[in-house]
């Protein structure tokens, strides 16, 4: 087989498998916990990650980058209710000292959330992913199908 049919078989090839399976260059799974409080109490502080298990964030075509634990305060009844909910996130401000720093915001008529990032490792983890689009990986084949044909010593 001439190395310029090689060539041309990667070209199609390689980036037809990448299509396929979705991912190039995918740091390790973001993993965080995910649990709510009010289904599952073991979810609330004082939080004991050995009784949780950690949970591959959705590849639902978000990028997550981030584990987030929320805190929310309702007045309800006549009485606060603190509700804890730990999940994956897209964005959210991380704070100092690995995420420990928290954002309080207040909501309308009795309600508070606190807002904790983290993303230094798994259950906070800092995996960077990077996600090439089908478009793009076509267009680059394109690109290198057409540059291979002007460039070869036969075309000249």
């Amino acid at each position: 087989m001439k190395w310029e049919t090689a060539i041309i078989l990667l070209s199609v090839f390689v980036p037809l498998f990448v299509d396929i399976y979705g991912q190039v260059g995918y740091g390790p799974d973001l993993k965080c916990y995910q649990c709510n409080s009010l289904t599952q109490p073991r979810c609330a502080d004082h939080f004991d990650n050995r009784t949780m298990i950690l949970v591959p964030c959705p590849d639902d075509g978000k990028n997550y980058s981030r584990c987030v634990k929320m805190i929310q305060e309702m007045y309800l009844e006549g009485k606060w209710t603190r509700r804890y909910y730990r999940d994956c996130a897209v964005t959210g401000v991380i704070g100092m000292e690995d995420g420990r720093w928290c954002l309080d915001r207040r909501g309308i008529y009795r309600v508070k959330v606190r807002y904790c990032n983290c993303n230094n490792k798994n259950g906070c983890n800092d995996a960077i992913s990077i996600f090439i689009q089908p478009t793009v990986l076509w267009f680059s084949q394109l690109l290198f199908c057409f540059l291979y044909q002007f460039l070869t010593p036969d075309n000249w």
